[in-house]
């Protein structure tokens, strides 16, 4: 359940491949081809860049510059402006967002509360809903939960998910600072705890998906779902239970998912597809994103774009080179991002690619 801080707080996400005890599962997928580079300074100004998060649908990706952020389609070459919205670097502290889209019609932009350099904390103080067929910005939503500094978690980006004028916010309890999910209706303004002890939200056919946690001293986890969160979330069903953590996971059918599985000692990784093991001895890792067999890793060494095909247990290197960040796998293209070399502090520019497996 605890996502990597690096997906918001760090540029720098480094990939790796991961090997198998068989050296026949290695072998690589796809042939390796030239990704199309396209230079984000010309579209936003010397500093635009994708925003962190799950920022991609089809060929449509959220790019900012700190002051305003916007759509823009790798294919046709078109950026539309979204909204304003202030974020970025300050001399000693920094204002972090992060965008996910919830379907093909909204986009959820979450900003975060400002936090010094060396903090490891995103509180989530507004959350602004974009209605992309409207273009126009539909709700803004203040995070109605305070927790004294001392209590907050560090080391991972609250989630939340957005349908039918419901949004379901991944929060720390004010009291006992457990993480919870939270669900806030934008016509009754009404803000209610939905589970307690829950997080990681994700959408599918429209049930929703969350990750449970144990006790500490178990360290047991659960993949859960609710068909009818929108009016009532009593009825919660398993669909996974494990008695080691579940760091990630990614939907990839119908109540079907692919999650790595940390074991005790907290230094084994598995890759498991509901309950049967499909790759094991990984390195610390996580899924970024996943469609049809193919899901994309993330490691934290040697620069490396690695696609990972679940079902046969093969894996193939897209990309290596150093700062890869903002990886993302949607359909048949895998887009990243990285900066260009030499660039000036504060002044840097970033190349986007796209790669069409």
């Amino acid at each position: 359940m605890v996502k990597k801080i690096a997906y918001i707080l760090f540029l720098i996400l480094i990939l790796t491949g991961c090997s198998n005890q068989s050296e026949a599962s290695s072998g690589e997928i796809y042939e390796k081809k030239e990704a199309t580079k396209i230079e984000l300074s010309a579209i936003l100004g010397g500093n635009s860049t994708t925003i962190e998060g799950n920022s991609r649908n089809g060929n449509t990706i959220i790019l900012g510059n700190g002051t305003e952020i916007g759509s823009f389609d790798f294919v046709e070459k078109k950026y539309t402006k979204y909204f304003d919205i202030s974020y970025g670097d300050k001399e000693e502290s920094v204002v972090d967002i992060s965008a996910s889209f919830q379907d093909d019609k909204y986009l959820v932009i979450t900003k975060f509360q400002e936090r010094s350099i060396n903090s490891q904390i995103l509180w989530p103080k507004t959350y602004f809903v974009y209605d992309k067929d409207k273009n126009k910005l539909v709700e803004t939503i203040e995070n109605p939960i305070e927790v004294p500094n001392d209590k907050k978690i560090g080391g991972y980006s609250p989630l939340s998910v957005f349908k039918d004028n419901q949004l379901v916010m991944e929060l720390q309890e004010p009291t006992t600072g457990i993480i919870s999910l939270y669900k806030f209706d934008c016509i009754t303004k009404n803000f209610v705890k939905l589970i307690s002890n829950a997080g990681n939200p994700k959408l599918h056919n429209d049930v929703l998906y969350y990750v449970t946690m144990g006790d500490k001293t178990v360290k047991s986890s659960t993949i859960n779902y609710c068909e009818d969160w929108l009016i009532d979330c009593s009825n919660l069903q398993q669909l996974i239970a494990n008695n080691n953590l579940i760091e990630e996971y990614q939907i990839v059918g119908d109540k079907q998912v692919v999650y790595i599985e940390v074991e005790k000692n907290g230094k084994e990784y598995k890759i498991m597809l509901n309950d049967e093991l499909v790759f094991d001895q990984l390195p610390n890792t996580g899924l970024i994103s996943s469609t049809g067999n193919n899901l994309i890793l993330d490691y934290f060494a040697d620069g490396n774009v690695i696609l990972f095909d679940y079902i046969h247990a093969k894996k193939s290197e897209i990309a290596s080179g150093a700062f890869i960040s903002n990886i993302h796998l949607d359909n048949d293209i895998v887009t990243w991002v990285q900066p260009i070399l030499g660039t000036e502090k504060g002044k840097e520019e970033y190349v986007l690619y796209v790669y069409t497996l």
